[in-house]
């Protein structure tokens, strides 16, 4: 890594990411089982039913 690579802004690589390449990697990690979805579902829930987290 050079200077000049240092002094470039970092872009997150989430927003370079195509959809369609989100869905593919969410796809493969499920099949190794790790289950974004089902995680993510989790902590919605736990933020909807979590009165600490209540609006």
């Amino acid at each position: 890594m050079t200077e000049a690579d240092k002094s470039l802004p970092l872009i997150p690589v989430t927003v370079l990411m195509p959809a369609s390449m989100w869905t593919a990697i969410t796809q493969q990690a499920e099949a190794a089982g790790v289950s974004f979805s089902a995680m993510t579902r989790e902590v919605v829930n736990r933020g909807l039913t979590d009165p600490a987290h209540a609006a």
